[in-house]
């Protein structure tokens, strides 16, 4: 079952409650993938040149169709040196 959902943690715990019979494949609308890559820069660092910098390839990751998790995954290793 393909699951679409803005990524918000209640959706994701409610349907695999829901739905836990079911295999789901998480699909995340490419909007809110987007705003969470900015909101992960933002966590990452205050600097704002440093955060359009990490920003620019995962945006790009994601409207090219990359997985959102991966860009996730990739900021707790990218770390931004600030200033």
């Amino acid at each position: 079952m393909i699951w679409l959902s803005d990524g918000g943690s209640y959706f994701i715990d409610r349907s695999a409650e829901l739905l836990q019979d079911q295999p789901l494949v998480p699909v995340v609308d490419i909007q809110h993938a987007r705003q969470l890559v900015w909101e992960t820069g933002h966590k990452l660092t205050s600097d704002k040149n440093a955060v359009r910098a990490w920003v620019a390839p995962h945006i790009r990751a994601v409207d090219e169709g990359g997985a959102l998790g991966g860009v996730i995954v990739r900021s707790a290793v990218d770390r931004i040196e600030p200033g």
